[in-house]
């Protein structure tokens, strides 16, 4: 996805900097990590929910109840004959409230993000 949004940057934007005298560090750090704010909080937010979803991984490492992460102490709260529906709904809400908040911070650049990097230059 970076590689996809970094390639839509015009060439001219670059080459008008190093006619200038930019050199490739100022290049990068003033004129493409600005114009990547965009895609960098959607990938953000892209790997922070699919960590903090993990399930498979955690569930192979972790070898203590002590240590389970959330989605791993979800499937505990149901048994064979009766499921702890309240239990299950407040964990649920306690999982996905971090991936919330992080969305709300990055919203305006993940709909920009989102947008932009399919578009082709």
């Amino acid at each position: 996805m970076m590689r996809q949004f970094v390639m839509t940057i015009p060439d001219e934007l670059l080459d008008a900097a190093r006619i200038d005298g930019a050199s490739e560090l100022r290049i990068f750090t003033q004129i493409v990590m600005p114009l990547c704010k965009p895609a960098l909080a959607t990938q953000t937010l892209f790997s922070f929910t699919g960590h903090w979803g993990a399930y498979i991984w955690p569930l192979i490492v972790v070898n203590s109840d002590r240590l389970r992460t959330l989605p791993l102490a979800i499937p505990y709260f149901s048994g064979r004959h009766y499921s702890y529906q309240n239990l299950i709904s407040a964990a649920s809400l306690m999982a996905i409230l971090p991936v919330l908040i992080v969305f709300l911070f990055t919203q305006k650049y993940f709909v920009q993000g989102i947008t932009l990097t399919g578009m082709k230059s």
